[in-house]
């Protein structure tokens, strides 16, 4: 809220709508917003929407003391409308205007997530925006709680993953399906079907997440951005043999961290990737290993 004094030249932008709901695609955001001028300050124009703000580390080019050019990583932000509307202002405004102006913003069907990764950063904002010529514009901005539920697609249990190596093990994830939510426990089962006898140190399954931001379209020799972290990992069996035909089943429980949801569309700011990978630990040997997507959401 903006109201009090106001120097002459000056907009004042008051916004009300409801911010302690959560929102969803497709979803209609009610908003009231109250203009107040002093004057006849010079205005374009009043806008608002949604908008989707990120940060990201990318690539500057840094010269070196001997005139060799490389890159460091540096912090960049981006900010672009998802969806906007212009508020019908009079075509010339009379001094001191003032107007209440009431409406609904129409949330896109398909939006990325709001996350928090070591690399990535991205919320969305409601924001309108006074465009004033040659001077600041005046602005409103304030946090939107946006969930983006699993789609449904990849909903089915089955069996999931490609073995590493099919011709010493037949190495598979059962689970529930592939879409999963923030702050769930996801439950299955690592199947084992050994083609030989396989000494292992053990059976371990580990929940990994990969943040990658390219940089091929920008900078042809510059390498992408990448970030690998393994959030958790279960030792399922110590040391023993798997003996040729005998099929294992080790079940497994793993909690959803919460705050980095799958992006696969996050525009410049890259992009936030989930998976399961789980491997026969063999001494001094390749281990056999399965690994499978999952995709993770921030509610439903």
């Amino acid at each position: 809220m903006v109201f009090g004094f106001l120097r002459p030249g000056r907009v004042s932008l008051e916004v009300a709508w409801d911010q302690n709901r959560a929102y969803r695609p497709g979803d209609a955001l009610p908003a009231r917003v109250h203009v107040r001028m002093k004057g006849r300050p010079k205005l374009r124009g009043i806008r608002i929407g949604l908008v989707f703000w990120q940060r990201f580390r990318y690539p500057e080019e840094w010269e070196e003391e001997d005139g060799t050019v490389d890159y460091r990583l540096m912090w960049k932000e981006s900010e672009r409308w998802a969806v906007q509307a212009d508020l019908p202002l009079p075509s010339k405004l009379p001094s001191d205007f003032q107007q209440t102006f009431e409406g609904q913003l129409r949330i896109p069907d398909v939006l990325p997530p709001a996350h928090e990764g070591r690399i990535c950063q991205a919320r969305w904002y409601l924001k309108v925006v006074a465009d004033r010529p040659m001077l600041p514009d005046e602005e409103y901005r304030a946090p939107v709680r946006l969930v983006v539920p699993p789609p449904g697609r990849y909903a089915e249990p089955g069996v999931f993953g490609e073995p590493s190596q099919p011709h010493l093990a037949d190495l598979r994830f059962h689970l529930p399906g592939l879409e999963f939510v923030e702050g769930e426990v996801l439950e299955g089962q690592v199947v084992i079907r050994p083609r030989e006898d396989l000494e292992v140190r053990g059976v371990q399954v580990l929940l990994r997440v990969h943040e990658r931001i390219p940089y091929d379209s920008v900078f042809d020799d510059a390498p992408d951005a990448e970030f690998w972290e393994t959030v958790h990992q279960a030792d399922l069996a110590g040391p023993g043999t798997l003996h040729a035909g005998r099929e294992q089943r080790y079940a497994f429980r793993i909690p959803l961290p919460q705050g980095r949801p799958t992006c696969g569309h996050c525009g410049p700011g890259g992009r936030i990737s989930w998976y399961l990978h789980a491997r026969l630990d063999r001494a001094l040997r390749r281990d056999p290993t399965v690994t499978q997507e999952i995709f993770l959401y921030n509610g439903r």
